[in-house]
């Protein structure tokens, strides 16, 4: 099984606390790489982490990480919305989101303490589309803020428009690290590539290389123009 590794992106280790966004276009392959990164901090069975998926069922998202030949590590906990609206038995709208994920979060690390290395959230997009705006505004910076003082390195999805300039600056301007998915068109060529934006932590390429999955997982070959 191949998987993509910090060190392969950003040529060093990421250490918690951090929160690194994983950015990109429909298409791009966000889910599977942030699957990736996540095997390979869970590697050790000691350790555990939380995946929250509000794109899809778990069952489904799994499904779709099985054809890449990703397994379904025991230490790899998971949850999606369908179940946390079931807890809370509330409207939509009236469920406080974040603070709802931010609760899953903190008892698992309560739990488990400094076994607990990596959550993920798939994605922001899915949680804006359920909430108002004043909402949002009011609520991102402290959760970016208490994510960090978990002590644990979060992947937060967020999916880009097509039209150039669509993203949202603010998760940028939060996030520790940045890492950008995209598709490139050569000819008759279509290529995915991944380019590393940011990274507090230390000096890194902005190459652009491709990026590729099958069967066997993921890997990265060379830069793309």
């Amino acid at each position: 099984m191949k998987l993509i590794t910090f060190e392969d992106i950003f040529s060093t280790k990421v250490e918690p606390p951090s929160v690194i966004l994983i950015e990109g276009v429909a298409g791009t392959l966000k889910s599977a790489l942030c699957f990736s990164l996540m095997l390979d901090l869970l590697k050790q069975e000691e350790n555990c982490g939380l995946y929250l998926t509000f794109e899809q069922s778990w069952t489904s998202h799994i499904k779709n990480m099985k054809s890449l030949g990703f397994p379904t590590p025991e230490n790899l906990l998971c949850a999606d919305y369908n179940i946390m609206r079931k807890e809370f038995k509330e409207k939509e709208r009236d469920i406080k989101i974040f603070d709802s994920i931010l609760e899953m979060v903190g008892s698992l690390k309560e739990e488990k303490n400094d076994k607990m290395k990596v959550f993920a959230l798939d994605s922001l997009n899915a949680i804006y589309s359920i909430m108002d705006e004043d909402a949002i505004q009011y609520s991102l910076v402290p959760f970016f803020k208490k994510l960090r003082s978990q002590n644990i390195i979060s992947l937060i999805i967020f999916e880009k428009g097509v039209k150039e300039g669509s993203q949202s600056l603010r998760e940028r301007f939060m996030a520790d690290g940045i890492v950008s998915l995209g598709i490139l068109r050569k000819r008759s060529d279509v290529f995915r590539y991944l380019q590393p934006v940011k990274f507090n932590a230390g000096n890194h390429s902005l190459k652009k290389r491709q990026l590729v999955a099958g069967k066997e997982g993921m890997s990265l070959l060379g830069a793309v123009y």
